[in-house]
């Protein structure tokens, strides 16, 4: 194998890995693979995280109208490609598109179903970035991010967050929103998150955070965390989560940990959200915060209505849908965009 070929197939291997990671059926097992991948040849290393800071420089020049014009061009290819019943085979340049902006050349690679992994283009590129790195996502936005240690973490929308890697330790700042982490194992180097009064460290795990005004809420769905106070929580003990358990504090008051389902609590990350007798005026905030068609619930005496059931994000009218033919709800458009919720008048046909 000659040294193009060769440097082919690295770069073929990193984009592999930097879907498989970002991938929500991403197991332990293929984290310990790709930290083995990545020890195997110091030229792994180079090749994922010139990838990974070239997808950060992309993010961040995401508005330029020429990668606008590649994103176009890649649905086109998707559909294309779909309507033959396969995907371009892997790492395969899709076109080729390439084109020159500021980060350097870009190249779109694609993965076939057989990978077992999400499809797309991957962006690789020349270009290196250090340091610290702003994530943010906008109010009906939520996307999955490769870190250069081979963690991801998925945000939610409305989501700002700072990470910054040292050489002692990995650091995350959950300014707002909600972010899943899928960390991967580095023990000399542990993996903090702080938010709020509270820091989570992890070594090897995957876990849910989320960040309100006053409220914390940490979720461990496999492996372990510890979890502690700081400011004026920090005389509070060292809290250690088992998996499937949910740290909620309030203010900066001692902590509940409780038992919840996994499943449900992480189903925004894949496009869900599932409410369990949820009050109809907190069930519309969840909808609303990954949507920007706002849901407006405009009569006190909608909260004694429980919603159950599971909805796409995003999906307004399904779910205005579902309420108004359950309970006797009328819905109807304010003018701005809104859907406003109102109880419906005796004798009034439903929606």
């Amino acid at each position: 194998m000659n040294a193009d070929t060769q440097r082919r197939a690295i770069n073929e291997a990193a984009a592999y890995w930097d879907v498989r990671l970002r991938s929500h059926t991403c197991a332990a097992e293929d984290r310990e693979a790709f930290g083995a991948w990545m020890g195997a040849d110091t030229r792994h290393r180079t090749a994922y995280e010139r990838l990974q800071s070239v997808l950060a420089t992309l993010r961040a020049a995401s508005d330029h109208p020429q990668l606008r014009a590649l994103r176009e061009v890649a649905s086109v290819a998707e559909r294309r490609a779909a309507g033959r019943g396969r995907f371009v085979s892997w790492a395969v340049a899709a076109g080729i598109a390439a084109m020159t902006v500021t980060a350097g050349i870009v190249t779109w690679y694609w993965l076939p179903t057989s990978q077992g992994v999400a499809q797309g283009p991957i962006l690789a590129a020349t270009a290196l970035n250090q340091g610290a790195e702003w994530l943010v996502t906008g109010a009906s936005e939520r996307r999955t991010v490769s870190l250069p240690d081979g963690s991801s973490v998925t945000l939610n929308a409305s989501t700002r967050l700072e990470t910054e890697w040292l050489a002692h330790e990995r650091r995350v700042w959950l300014v707002a929103g909600q972010a899943l982490f899928r960390v991967a194992k580095d023990k000399a180097r542990p993996f903090i998150v702080a938010a709020g009064d509270r820091t989570v460290t992890a070594l090897g795990t995957a876990f849910d955070v989320r960040l309100e005004a006053d409220r914390v809420q940490v979720t461990l769905l496999e492996g372990r965390v510890a979890v502690r106070g700081v400011g004026k929580a920090s005389q509070q003990p060292m809290l250690e989560l088992k998996p499937s358990q949910q740290l909620v504090a309030v203010d900066g008051d001692v902590p509940m940990v409780r038992v919840v389902d996994t499943v449900r609590v992480s189903a925004w990350a894949e496009g869900e959200v599932f409410f369990t007798d949820e009050a109809l005026p907190a069930a519309v905030a969840e909808m609303n915060q990954h949507s920007s068609q706002q849901i407006v619930v405009a009569d006190p005496a909608l909260s004694q209505y429980r919603v159950n059931g599971m909805f796409r994000v995003g999906n307004q009218d399904g779910f205005v849908g579902a309420v108004t033919s359950y309970f006797p709800i009328e819905a109807r458009p304010d003018g701005q965009g809104r859907i406003v919720l109102t109880s419906r008048q005796r004798g009034s046909a439903a929606r």
